[in-house]
This record gives structure tokens, C-alpha cells and sequence, in this order.
């Protein structure tokens, strides 16, 4: 039995038991054209998709001893929504902006002037990523710190399988600002030797105990079997969306 599956993943399917015409138009009246041809795609998309879901490892680079997550995701989830559950997966807050880089393509919510090319993640679905042998496929979080993530695609699900959990990790996400995976390594360091002057400073600005080598799986699992679809709006909408959206356009191909 799938356990935790918020009700906008692929594995609701009570389209099925409906007359698609009529619950499309009322999608229509509800929510507007363009909610109701979102629907749409995202049910084409799970219905051809080749797999219920996909088995990932999520790496932080640069990053010593690693940091890392393996987990099943649902397919037929657009990228902003793929960006959610892997920040969740990894302990960030989601206070800062991000993008994806595939293949030659770079994918995010907001203009980024230094790209030619920068593609609408709410526009693309997670089957774009790994529909080809495409390598690395790399996750960006917060462009001041850079960290970056490389995500590896290891299997595919089926229906009988859980579709979103963590299955496995080792160690603490980094602390948000902390200066990237230099600054992380500094701050490792300090926290190791009591004895070092910056280390009441470093306790007083964690604000909280920090344990570099804890990671709390059941806790991660608990928050996203407890994703709701509210929660999950609110979480996209304030995930760095300080700055003004742009329109993106693309006259290349995806990859």
C-alpha cells in the first residue's frame, strides 16, 4: 500500500471513475483554462508515463564526509513541485532560489540573466528529466552559498511500491547561509574543538544544537506523508519568489 501520497501525485486516480469531459470542465469553471489544460498534460503525462515513479540518489557536492539521500518519488510531478520534495528530503527551507541543470538546459522559476537559455520548471514534468541518458542532472540551491546537488537516477517504481519516501541518508543538511561547502567545512571544524575561540559564537549563531553526523529519517518521512496540497502551495509560492517572474522562452529543444 502507498503510504503518505499527497492528492496531487500520480497515484490519485479518481479521474478514472469519471467522465474525463465533465470533470475537465469543471476543473474549467472552477480553476480557470489554464489550470484545466495544466490538468490535462499532467494526466497525459501519467498515463504515459513509463513508470508509477523513480528510485534517486540525491548527493551533495563538495561536501566531506557526504551528505546524501536515496528516495522514491511519483512521476507525473512537474520540476517546481520535483524542487519541493528534494528540499524536503534534504532538510532546506526553501528560503532561497534554485535552479536544475540538464544537459545543455538550465531550468528554475526566475530570470537569471548570466543563462542564454533558462526553461520554466512549472512547464516541464520530472519524465523530461530523466527521459534520456542525460548525466549530471544537477539540483542548485541558493545561488549566494552554491550549493549543489547531483541527482542519479537508480530505478524505476511500479504501483505496488511506495512513491514518496526516503529510503535511506547520512548526516545533517548544512545550516542555511553558512557560507557554502567552504563555509560548512569551517564551521564542521569549530564545532569538533570546544577549545576553538569561534566556538561559543558558532553555538550562539546555530541558535540550536547542531549535529553534523544526525539525520532523522522518520522525520522527513513524517513531513512528507503529511504534505498537503495547501501546505504545498504555500511552500512554492514563498520558496524565493521575493523577486519579480519573468516569462521564459527557449527557441532550442530541451536537450
Amino acid at each position: 500500500m502507498t503510504r503518505g501520497i499527497p492528492r496531487w501525485t500520480s497515484s490519485n486516480r479518481l479521474h478514472k471513475w469519471l467522465n474525463p469531459g465533465l470533470l475537465v470542465n469543471t476543473i474549467r469553471t472552477i480553476r480557470g483554462e489554464d489550470y484545466a489544460l495544466d490538468y490535462c498534460r499532467r494526466q497525459f503525462m501519467i498515463q504515459t508515463a513509463r513508470a508509477e515513479g523513480y528510485y534517486i540518489r540525491i548527493e551533495l557536492l563538495d561536501v566531506s564526509p557526504p551528505v546524501w539521500r536515496t528516495m522514491n518519488v511519483p512521476s507525473g510531478i512537474r520540476l517546481d513541485e520535483f524542487s519541493v520534495l528534494l528540499m524536503i528530503a534534504m532538510g532546506w527551507e526553501g528560503s532561497h532560489l534554485h535552479q536544475f541543470r540538464a544537459g545543455k538546459q538550465v531550468i528554475g522559476h526566475s530570470d537569471q540573466s548570466d543563462h542564454e537559455a533558462h526553461l520554466n520548471e512549472q512547464e516541464l514534468f520530472i519524465e523530461d528529466l530523466f527521459q534520456e541518458d542525460i548525466s549530471p542532472i544537477i539540483f542548485e540551491y541558493d545561488f549566494g552559498d552554491g550549493w549543489e546537488h547531483e541527482i542519479t537516477l537508480l530505478g524505476e517504481l511500479s504501483a505496488e511500491d511506495d512513491l514518496l519516501v526516503v529510503i535511506d541518508g547520512e548526516r545533517a543538511c548544512p545550516p542555511e547561509d553558512c557560507g557554502g561547502p567552504s563555509g560548512y567545512d569551517d564551521l564542521v571544524q569549530i564545532l569538533a574543538n570546544p577549545n576553538d575561540p569561534e566556538y561559543e559564537e558558532m553555538l550562539d549563531w546555530l541558535g540550536e544544537d547542531f549535529d553534523p553526523e544526525a539525520f532523522d529519517i522518520d522525520l522527513v518521512n513524517d513531513l512528507l506523508a503529511g504534505l498537503a496540497e495547501e501546505d504545498f502551495t504555500s511552500f512554492i509560492k514563498n520558496n524565493g519568489e521575493d523577486e519579480e517572474e519573468q516569462d521564459y522562452q527557449s527557441d532550442s529543444d530541451f536537450f
